[in-house]
C-alpha cells in the first residue's frame, strides 16, 4: 500500500509540475507577443514546471540570456540543453534566427528536443556531441560543417564543471567562428573554475567583460560597435 501512496503522490507531483509548466509558458508567450522580457517570476515558474531544478539554469541566467538574445547578430550556439534551449527557440524565432545546442548526453539531447513545441523545431538544431580530449582539456566533439557561422551568440551552461578544464575548450575550439563582436553568456562564475576561465578568454580571446552578474558574466569578444 505505501507502494501506490508513494505512486499517487508522485502522480499528482507530475501533474501540478506539468500545470505549472503551462501557466508559466502562456505568460512567457504573453510577454514575447508584446515585445517584452518576461518578469523574473514567470521565468521561476518555468523553471520550477520544467523539472530538473539541480541543473536547469537560474531565472537570473535565462533573463539575462533574452536580455541580450536581441542586441546581438548572426547565429546562436548554446553549449548544454535544456529550458534555456526553449527558451532561447522561441525569442530567436522572432527573428528568423537559429539556435545550434550542444549536449553531451544523447538521452537529454532527446528529451530536450521532445519538449520543443513542433513550430519551433525548424529553428533549433540540439546536437548529440559526446566530449573528447583536445589534449590539454576536454570538450564537445563537433562537426564543422554542422556548426552555423559566423556564431554572434553564445550561451554557456556547458559541459559540466567535472569536465577536465571545464567550459574552458569553448574559447580554442571555435574562437574563428566567432563574429567580431561576439556576445558570451557564461553561467556559474560564482565558482572559481569559472571565474578563472573569464579570465583566460580575456587573455587569449580579447575578450572584455560587459555584465557580471550574481551567477553569470557576460563577455563580448572584439566589436564593431562600442557602444554595444
Amino acid at each position: 500500500m505505501l507502494s501506490l501512496a508513494r505512486k499517487a503522490r508522485y502522480r499528482a507531483k507530475e501533474a501540478a509540475r506539468q500545470i505549472e509548466f503551462r501557466l508559466g509558458w502562456s505568460a512567457f508567450q504573453r510577454s514575447l507577443r508584446s515585445g517584452r522580457t518576461p518578469r523574473l517570476s514567470v521565468l521561476e515558474q518555468l523553471a520550477r514546471g520544467w523539472g530538473n531544478q539541480a541543473w536547469c539554469a537560474s531565472a537570473g541566467f535565462l533573463e539575462a540570456m533574452l536580455e541580450w538574445l536581441p542586441k546581438t547578430h548572426a547565429s546562436i550556439l548554446e553549449c548544454g540543453s535544456g529550458l534555456s534551449t526553449l527558451l532561447l527557440a522561441a525569442g530567436a524565432s522572432t527573428g528568423a534566427r537559429e539556435v545550434h545546442s550542444l549536449e553531451h548526453d544523447p538521452d537529454w539531447a532527446a528529451y530536450t528536443t521532445r519538449r520543443l513545441p513542433q513550430r519551433l523545431r525548424e529553428r533549433v538544431s540540439v546536437c548529440n556531441a559526446p566530449l573528447r580530449s583536445y589534449g590539454d582539456f576536454d570538450w564537445y566533439s563537433i562537426d564543422p560543417g554542422v556548426i552555423p557561422q559566423p556564431i554572434g551568440y553564445v550561451v554557456c551552461d556547458g559541459p559540466p564543471s567535472i569536465t577536465r578544464g571545464g567550459r574552458y575548450g569553448l574559447g580554442p575550439v571555435l574562437r574563428s567562428y566567432f563574429q567580431p563582436g561576439c556576445v558570451i553568456l557564461l553561467d556559474d562564475t560564482q565558482r572559481d573554475g569559472e571565474r578563472a576561465i573569464v579570465a583566460r578568454w580575456q587573455a587569449e580571446l580579447g575578450a572584455t567583460v560587459i555584465q557580471e552578474g550574481e551567477t553569470f558574466t557576460v563577455l563580448r569578444v572584439g566589436s564593431p560597435n562600442p557602444a554595444i
